[in-house]
């Protein structure tokens, strides 16, 4: 049996995993575009001068026993549980923000038809505005009250001194190591190969089996169309010093072309890094950016993405950009075990 998976992500290296586990003797051939680099955007190195995740800010929470004990088997995890800050008016304040911080309005989203005025009525127009309206609209591109109820309706509230940004998630920490060992640990367990170079349907269509994970309308040349994206751009900088901010992430929902910055060595405090870097990240429209948040609920994406899904059903979609969702590390590899199980 001739196996191709198309793209080394955590989704394209755990199906490798799980398939040689179910066909022992396949052949198992993994097609990644991104030259010498395992971990899809987890990719990641540690040095002795700071950490660096190479694709925005990576943290694995989870309250899915089996996704955690799936990849301890891989690595240990650094504890580490996940705060952020948000700049506003030139002050530092925690989110998500407390029960006791904001009056919550207990509405029918069903009565609301866009982002804005659902928050503005949910926790009013003053909070709305400082922390999300702005934030969203330099994220996505698009006017606060065009943009879905969906993109903020799982806005968290914590409550009264808990300020993990996760909080209802049991598990949670950094590969010891980074994501990239990870995923290098789980590949070399799969007995795969590994091939570095961009291909389309054509190339593997005579495999018995084709997993993708990577871009569905990229894999298929186009034939329906392109699906929309917000595309990101990350600008690194290095520090002479070892501590740049009070949080991991910085969010800039009102100030500056970015939304946010990340200081990595934060994710692994248990490290002696002689500097720091930090990561601005800048959202745009430019197709050789990285697509990072896909326009899901643009009526036309979604019929392209149907249409591909309808003409393909010989190819196994599986992650984010292949089902055209955002979804989290866990989740991913949650979508990975039910369709990997279901062959």
């Amino acid at each position: 049996m001739r196996i191709a998976i198309i793209g080394a992500g955590i989704s394209g290296i755990t199906s490798a995993y799980l398939l040689r586990q179910k066909f022992l003797t396949a052949k198992i051939d993994i097609y990644e575009t991104r030259k010498n680099q395992i971990g899809g955007n987890c990719y990641d190195k540690i040095t002795k001068n700071y950490y660096k995740q190479y694709y925005g800010p990576h943290i694995f929470h989870t309250s899915n026993k089996e996704v955690w004990e799936f990849l301890n088997k891989f690595s240990q995890f650094e504890f580490y549980q996940h705060k952020v800050g948000s700049y506003i008016n030139g002050n530092i304040y925690k989110i998500p923000v407390h029960e006791n911080e904001v009056l919550i309005n207990k509405i029918d989203e069903n009565s609301f038809n866009n982002a804005e005025d659902y928050l503005n009525k949910k926790i009013g127009k003053d909070f709305t505005d400082k922390y999300f309206k702005f934030y969203s609209e330099k994220q996505w591109g698009i006017p606060f009250n065009m943009l879905p109820i969906s993109i903020v309706n799982r806005i968290p509230i914590n409550k009264v001194n808990e300020d993990r940004y996760f909080p209802n998630d049991k598990y949670q920490g950094i590969p010891s190591n980074g994501f990239t060992n990870l995923c290098k640990e789980i590949f070399i367990k799969s007995k795969s190969n590994i091939f570095y170079k961009k291909i389309n349907y054509s190339f593997v269509k005579k495999y018995d089996l084709i997993i993708l994970t990577g871009r569905i309308d990229e894999f298929f040349d186009y034939e329906f169309g392109k699906l929309q994206y917000r595309y990101l751009k990350f600008f690194f900088k290095e520090y002479s010093i070892k501590n740049y901010q009070n949080y991991s992430v910085i969010n800039y929902p009102n100030d500056y072309d970015f939304t946010r910055i990340t200081e990595f060595n934060k994710f692994l405090k248990n490290k002696k890094f002689k500097k720091t870097l930090i990561c601005l990240e800048y959202p745009t429209n430019n197709f050789n950016d990285e697509p990072c948040y896909p326009i899901f609920w643009d009526d036309l994406s979604q019929q392209i993405l149907k249409h591909y899904k309808e003409k393909y059903k010989n190819v196994v979609c599986i992650g984010r950009l292949a089902n055209y969702q955002y979804i989290n590390i866990d989740k991913a590899i949650e979508n990975t075990f039910l369709k990997i199980n279901s062959l």
